[in-house]
């Protein structure tokens, strides 16, 4: 097409038909603009569908860890329902000992695991990459984004709950041992023993800190659902 234009140009000059070489120029212009054109949107094409295929990949790898998150958390709290009832029991049991129903000499059973902390490890590598390398972008949905940025300040939380409530923990396990004595899965400790300001102080901070770990567990289970929601659109 080029070579037609060309070929024109040169006989119109021959000709001294100046009018008609502008002619052909212009039309050589704007052949030039429309194959530049074409050209860029070819190019944005390939870009849009080179970050698309990109975004799937990435939306599999994401259902992927949350789903797997999904499995463990469902875990964790089933852990959690099933501690509840044993910290209802013995609260009951510590207020009728302090309130003096409950004989001096009676041994009380204290289960073991309620020193013992469980920490959820969510598998963020895919969220960690996308981050890392501004790949966040190729999202356009904000309310993905939002709930990817919470469920990540979500997990952080758990984590820097557990880290400052370690050592408290440690220190009651080992009054439990000082108090008691070890009997399978529980520690035997006398109604007289427990009755003390500072065993009950230490143990109301484990309580309390067992209801907000629970808690947390269950907005992180909230938000891992609505993000594999989203996700699955």
């Amino acid at each position: 097409m080029i070579k037609f234009f060309r070929k024109i140009r040169q006989k119109t000059l021959t000709e001294n038909k100046f009018s008609k070489y502008l002619l052909y120029a212009i039309g050589e212009v704007i052949l030039v603009v429309i194959g530049i054109l074409i050209a860029l949107q070819i190019n944005n094409w390939n870009e849009e569908r080179k970050e698309n295929t990109e975004l799937s990949q990435y939306k599999q790898r994401l259902i992927k860890q949350f789903q797997k998150d999904s499995t463990d958390l469902l875990s964790s709290n089933e852990g959690y329902k099933y501690i509840t009832p044993i910290f209802k029991t013995l609260d009951s049991t510590f207020r009728e000992n302090i309130n003096g129903n409950v004989n001096k000499d009676s041994i009380i059973q204290i289960p073991v695991f309620i020193t013992l902390q469980s920490e959820f490890i969510s598998e963020t590598h895919a969220l960690n990459e996308l981050n890392n390398t501004g790949k966040m972008s190729l999202f356009k949905n904000d309310s993905l984004k939002d709930k990817l940025t919470e469920y990540q300040i979500l997990i952080e939380q758990q984590h820097n709950i557990i880290g400052r409530t370690k050592n408290k923990f440690d220190d009651f396990d080992k009054l439990l041992i000082r108090k008691g004595k070890f009997g399978g899965r529980h520690y035997l400790v006398r109604a007289q023993d427990i009755n003390q300001d500072a065993f009950m102080n230490e143990y109301w901070y484990i309580n309390a800190s067992w209801q907000g770990q629970r808690l947390l567990y269950d907005k992180i289970t909230k938000t891992n659902h609505e993000i594999l929601k989203l996700l699955r659109q």
